[in-house]
């Protein structure tokens, strides 16, 4: 009886055993799983930080473009503004009347 209940208890301790191994195990997997998964999300989050350096990029590049516009645009104006003031000086020497639109723009 007792090598019977002693061969009982050892088969017990190995279920459990095989038992705790199969959890470990699973465990392990998970964890595995789980570092997969970060290392997935971690290459997304690069990816998207590179995809917003390429944009503020991409940004200051038409940021500095407008203002060389913007720069070339005031300077047209002013050309402008001066062959109005020629032209109108002109106008006045020879004694044209303003037109209308000249008299309403002052």
């Amino acid at each position: 009886g007792i090598n019977a209940e002693y061969m009982g208890d050892v088969e017990r301790r190995e279920v459990a055993m095989r038992d705790r191994v199969r959890k470990l195990e699973q465990r392990e997997d998970d964890v595995e799983r789980r570092a997969v998964d970060v290392a997935s999300r971690e290459i997304s989050v690069t990816t998207r930080e590179a995809t917003v350096t390429a944009t503020e990029a991409d940004l200051t590049q038409k940021a500095a473009e407008v203002t060389e516009k913007d720069v070339a645009l005031e300077e047209l104006r002013k050309s402008v503004d001066e062959r109005r003031a020629d032209f109108g000086a002109a106008r006045g020497i020879a004694g044209d009347p303003p037109s209308g639109a000249q008299a309403a723009q002052g």
